[in-house]
């Protein structure tokens, strides 16, 4: 029996493939870009599979755990050493680290504004 998660990611890649495949370029390009990332700061393949999975694909732990056949904990580790191994904080703050990555790889220019309160929508 397929596990949800991965029924989930098979109909993930369905849609991307009935949107004339641009979606699944695109992914494929997401996917380079987070080996990349992983690749600079030293990732072990299933910290990258790690990544890959919450970054591109926006599992949560739990599915990420059951795709990977692997108990929660250990991804909780895996999450840890990325972490470290990035200086940040949490797997939040690595989201982010890896998005500001993104933007610079594709030339796009960073906000140098903190957002806080008093830059909320009026």
């Amino acid at each position: 029996m397929e596990s949800d998660s991965k029924r989930d990611m098979q109909r993930k890649g369905k849609v991307g493939q009935e949107a004339g495949g641009a979606a699944a370029a695109c992914r494929d390009g997401y996917a380079r870009l987070c080996a990349e990332f992983g690749e600079r700061y030293g990732f072990t393949a299933e910290e990258k599979e790690t990544m890959r999975l919450g970054i591109l694909y926006g599992l949560e732990d739990g599915e990420i755990s059951k795709y990977m056949k692997v108990a929660p904990e250990t991804l909780k580790i895996y999450q840890a050493c990325m972490t470290g191994k990035t200086r940040t904080r949490s797997v939040r703050e690595l989201q982010a680290l890896f998005l500001r990555y993104a933007l610079h790889r594709f030339g796009l220019p960073e906000t140098s504004k903190k957002a806080g309160p008093e830059s909320a929508c009026v």
